[in-house]
């Protein structure tokens, strides 16, 4: 389910067998009795809850928290993180007081999605957490719950709908909803699935809010907390009538299990402007396994050609091996995607590793008009040309999106941007415009816009954290069909700002 109204979390408003739980919050019986209201919930104390993280630079603008449930796995809403790339993005666990940016930083290896619907997401850290980790709750665990037992999730998010972020971790206790009541409330909560945990009081009152999104809902079970859900959706903060809906850990507990293997190996690695032709590639893959592994003869998708494999002898301990290929960079696809998956014998688990690349002519004329300093990025363009308008502008002129054809895409690709936060103006005239716009940032789509009207130019922000970032302008048919009009969407003014990393 997608989010209902907002980003819920911050309270009011990839064995885990070997995981364990530190004695400073072992026994549930040794913390303090959950009260408050929530939004707002109980400030904790510093080092109560070591497995809580926050993810940094500040997603969404708001941020989002994680779990640490594996001392090399992270797991967090998939809307905090399933528009971006992996690289620059960093976890801080143990955080407590988001001033004094404190926590173990780690950075993300990988950004494993789970299956739709869930929104969850498992995140693969470059070397492991010093930080006790929380065990996953089973599907045995759910069943067991009893409608009004108590529950605890935990963030920075807002202490009461539409109030500002709190620097200091705090949590909050909030009743389990059995689904058939959650499902009685009506629209939209009588379209919550299995995926999905509700959780919080009818009147109202105590919940979690926006900026907690990601952040645990924890349950306890002969003395040790489990981790039970992930930080979702709902209807604004702590409403009477409006339930917490939590992305359920049971729900995908088979699949964490299958994905929390130990193997390291980029999944999806965006590689930015290629020429046309052919290019090579390495895949790599790291054993963190306390025994050797072997792999079957990797399969390859048909624009991909084998060139030596490195892992054919197996993969011992903390080993390394590669395999190298040659990638055909496809003239007729500005966007071109090949795949390399290996099979671990003696085990069911199957390795796939994307390559994402773009080939496009230079489009160097759009520069001026976009407002693009010389040094931020190289200009590429493919498909029907974008027009100067100057009617429409913020300023001097703009860019007006081109009248398609059903089968004609259009790209402003722009490369070789520095860190920052991206800025770009955008204006859709005409909620029934024949064309949408799609947004992509190294090889992520992050936004499409075609929903609804905004006849001003407004600003649209998206996080670059690699250090050279490639963001894409496609512009598609939205349908081939009658009483819709072209000509309705406007660019103007990309920059870059840089920033400076904070929790």
């Amino acid at each position: 389910m997608q989010p209902i109204t907002k980003l819920l979390i911050t309270l009011s408003c990839l064995v885990f067998g070997t995981s364990f739980i530190a004695s400073s919050f072992a026994n549930a019986s040794d913390d303090p009795p959950v009260s408050g209201k929530i939004v707002g919930g109980q400030p904790a104390e510093k080092g109560q809850w070591p497995f809580m993280a926050k993810l940094s630079p500040l997603v969404l603008g708001q941020g989002c928290g994680a779990a640490l449930i594996h001392p090399r796995y992270a797991v967090t809403a998939s809307h905090c993180v399933g528009n971006i790339s992996p690289q620059g993005l960093k976890v801080a666990i143990g955080a407590y007081n988001l001033n004094d940016n404190d926590g173990e930083r780690i950075p993300v290896k990988n950004i494993f999605l789970a299956p739709p619907p869930s929104d969850y997401a498992l995140l693969e850290l470059t070397t492991p957490s010093t930080q006790p980790s929380l065990p996953l709750a089973s599907p045995d665990t759910y069943a067991s719950l009893q409608p009004g037992e108590m529950l605890i999730t935990m963030g920075w998010g807002h202490l009461q709908e539409g109030s500002g972020l709190d620097p200091i971790l705090r949590y909050v206790g909030v009743p389990f909803v059995d689904l058939p009541t959650c499902r009685a409330l009506g629209y939209p909560y009588d379209q919550i699935g299995h995926d999905e945990i509700c959780a919080g009081y009818k009147e109202g009152g105590k919940d979690s809010c926006q900026g907690d999104s990601g952040g645990p809902l924890i349950v306890e079970r002969d003395g040790q907390y489990q981790h039970l859900g992930i930080v979702s959706s709902g209807e604004g903060c702590a409403r009477p009538n409006a339930y917490g809906v939590y992305a359920s850990t049971p729900h995908v507990y088979d699949w964490l299990q299958s994905q929390t293997h130990n193997i390291e190996f980029t999944q999806r690695e965006f590689l930015g402007i290629q020429p046309q032709g052919t290019y090579r590639h390495t895949f790599v893959f790291r054993n963190h396994r306390d025994e050797a592994v072997y792999f079957d003869e990797p399969s390859v998708s048909d624009n991909i050609r084998l060139v030596d494999n490195r892992c054919q002898t197996g993969l011992e301990p903390q080993a390394t091996c590669q395999i190298v290929v040659d990638v055909n960079q496809n003239e007729a696809q500005p966007m071109n995607t090949g795949e390399l998956t290996v099979a671990v014998k003696e085990h069911d688990l199957i390795l796939s590793s994307k390559v994402v690349s773009l080939s496009l002519p230079a489009a160097p004329q759009y520069r001026s008009t976009l407002d693009i300093a010389k040094q931020e990025g190289t200009i590429y363009a493919n498909g029907p040309a974008w027009q100067r308008d100057f009617q429409h502008a913020r300023d001097n002129s703009s860019l007006r999106a081109p009248e398609l054809n059903p089968a004609e895409t259009a790209s402003i690709v722009i490369d070789d941007l520095p860190p920052g936060e991206l800025t770009y103006w955008a204006k859709f005239a005409d909620e029934m415009a024949s064309e949408q716009l799609h947004v992509y940032v190294n090889g992520y789509p992050v936004r499409k816009r075609h929903e609804f009207s905004d006849p001003a130019f407004s600003p649209y922000r998206h996080v670059l954290t690699q250090p050279s970032n490639t963001i894409e302008f496609r512009l598609t048919p939205r349908c081939d069909c009658e009483g819709l009009t072209g000509d309705r969407i406007w660019l103007d003014a990309i920059s870059v700002t840089p920033f400076e990393e904070v929790l």
